[in-house]
């Protein structure tokens, strides 16, 4: 409610802002064009955050594509993949382009358990190499990724957690990638 009183007051100053606004009709939600929301232009662009700025928009697309996660004394703001030009900045640049900011603090600990965040933390920092190793083809990486993912919601499922640290050490090994597309059959396509 309050997001679309303050654009009906910003639809006052701008037809093509008024214009999108009448079409959504007395809809209590702001409408979509199909797929899209309803205020990206022709170019993927927002008319609101063009026309008015980005302190016109409402929390959700101040905060999209970035994304708050809270471990408690670690807290992290990351670009979300579902927005195409995050998603080329993580292709471009790996883990760099993930964070947009990450800071250890002093936090309440309670109900979060430190050594389950750090073999989490550590399982994505293996996704991430395997991710960022150039020397194999995409699909492959992408198959590893998604193994290794498998294989520690397995031990977690199993309530097996002392068992990760292996895993995650398997796929960190010198030769892993040869020794995981022997596995599925797939040697020719390694080059590593």
């Amino acid at each position: 409610k309050q997001t679309r009183r303050k654009y009906k007051l910003l639809a006052g100053k701008s037809g093509r802002l008024q214009e999108k606004l009448s079409r959504c009709g007395k809809n209590r939600s702001l409408c979509a064009a199909g797929e899209r929301c309803g205020f990206l232009n022709r170019d993927g662009l927002c008319d609101i955050c063009l026309e008015f700025g980005e302190d016109a928009l409402c929390r959700t697309c101040r905060a999209y594509p970035r994304h708050m996660e809270d471990y408690g004394e670690l807290r992290e703001m990351v670009l979300l993949l579902s927005c195409p030009e995050a998603a080329r900045l993580v292709l471009e640049h790996g883990s760099d382009g993930y964070y947009v900011r990450r800071k250890k603090r002093e936090a309440d600990r309670e109900g979060i358990d430190g050594k389950f965040l750090s073999e989490l933390l550590e399982t994505r920092a293996v996704l991430w190499k395997i991710a960022a190793d150039s020397r194999l083809p995409v699909d492959i990486r992408l198959a590893m990724a998604l193994s290794l993912a498998h294989d520690v919601q397995r031990r977690l499922n199993g309530n097996r957690r002392e068992e990760i640290p292996k895993i995650l050490e398997r796929y960190r090994r010198k030769g892993a990638a040869a020794r995981f597309c022997d596995r599925i059959g797939l040697e020719e396509k390694c080059f590593v």
